[in-house]
């Protein structure tokens, strides 16, 4: 056992060291957020194993190692948020997340080891809902290859820990300490040796005049979709999957959209919608009824339609079309 024991140290010394390199210098938020994670299982592996190996140490080890567990499930699911999304930021409303771990330590403290059960599931659901949050997103996030591979290796070894942390509660027999240590071992280095060969994964963010000229492309390309490809008819058509015909994540479309056109991305469809609307009035009012015009401008409802119209020009579609306006060419 005491072999396990050292093997155990090695593998928490290296995880923690590794989470050092991390957040040293770094601008990157997923990186702090993995460096958490890695602490934290860190601290609950190494807490199994000291326990078994020097019993007296049992009331610190237990009440160290439920922090990391109660901890691990909230950094495993901002970590993928990160990863993803270069603008998402560690808000006041996120500490949510850790307040039951700090809590939970009151009751590790006076003996209550029955918050080990449930911060062993606590640590389970955020998993799941994790990874509920990547399959539902997997159309966007899958166009970076590496970050999609690397989040779910994350995620896996998480979730390979969870078992075996839930076995450790089950069954309090030497096997499933060995079983720990030798996951953990196998995870921490397995992680640290595949992160060698994808350090682009790790680099800080890229340098704003890479930001503005990424915004500019991206904003021209949305330009060519709306006014060559007249994709704003569709009525479906949202961030999401204006992202999904870029290939870029939503985020970008949202600031390119900002940058781009000064306005909102409900802004700029409405105005290419009442742009195509106006047209048609002028030229189609005789085949299309307005209730036509408003669908084929692809707007999903005529009351939608008739509102966007009234804010705009303050008279309803066929009072526009009757008071001439149009004439002056104002109707662009």
């Amino acid at each position: 056992m005491i072999l396990v024991f050292a093997l155990c140290m090695a593998a928490c010394a290296h995880a923690l060291y590794w989470s050092l390199v991390l957040i040293r210098g770094s601008d990157r938020l997923s990186n702090v957020m993995l460096s958490g994670l890695l602490v934290s299982l860190a601290l609950r592996v190494g807490k199994s194993v000291t326990i078994f190996v020097i019993p007296e140490s049992m009331i610190p080890a237990n009440v160290i190692g439920l922090l990391g567990m109660a901890w691990a499930g909230p950094f495993a699911l901002l970590f993928a948020r990160a990863l993803f999304d270069g603008s998402f930021e560690f808000r006041r409303p996120h500490v949510i997340h850790f307040i039951p771990g700090i809590i939970s330590l009151v009751f590790a403290i006076m003996g209550y080891w029955i918050v080990y059960r449930i911060f062993t599931i606590h640590l389970f659901v955020y998993l799941v809902v994790t990874s509920i949050w990547l399959i539902r997103n997997r159309s966007l996030l899958r166009t970076d290859d590496d970050a999609w591979r690397w989040v779910w290796y994350v995620i896996s070894g998480a979730f390979v820990l969870c078992i075996t942390f839930g076995l450790q509660l089950t069954f309090y027999q030497p096997l499933v300490y060995r079983t720990i240590v030798l996951s953990a071992t196998v995870i921490f280095y397995g992680l640290s040796w595949w992160a060698i060969g994808h350090a682009r994964l790790f680099v800080p963010p890229r340098k704003q005049k890479e930001v503005v000229d990424l915004y500019r492309d991206v904003g021209t390309r949305i330009m060519t979709l709306l006014e060559q490809e007249h994709v704003y008819i569709d009525p479906s058509l949202n961030v999401s999957k204006l992202a999904q015909l870029l290939k870029v994540p939503p985020y970008v479309v949202s600031r390119a959209v900002n940058s781009t056109f000064n306005k909102t991305f409900s802004e700029l469809l409405a105005a290419y919608r009442l742009q195509h609307a106006e047209a048609m009035l002028i030229s189609d009012s005789e085949k299309y009824t307005v209730e036509g015009i408003a669908y084929e401008s692809g707007f999903n409802t005529t009351s939608s339609f008739y509102s966007a119209f009234r804010k705009k020009h303050n008279m309803t579609p066929m009072q526009y079309k009757n008071s001439g306006r149009w004439l002056n060419g104002r109707h662009a």
